[in-house]
């Protein structure tokens, strides 16, 4: 069983991963020039502040 500032530490890492993964998403879409890349983190947002 892990510890509790074990398991706190990999669910921050996780986070940050999946912050940094939808700011590459949105620039991609970006230089592509759609919108769909923004529209995604957008809507990732909205689900984390909802959420």
């Amino acid at each position: 069983m892990k510890r509790k500032f074990e398991r706190e530490r990999d669910a921050e890492a996780r986070q940050r991963q999946a912050e940094a993964g939808r700011g590459r998403q949105a620039e991609a879409g970006r230089q592509a020039g759609t919108h769909v890349g923004t529209l995604n983190g957008l809507r990732d947002a909205g689900g984390d502040a909802g959420g």
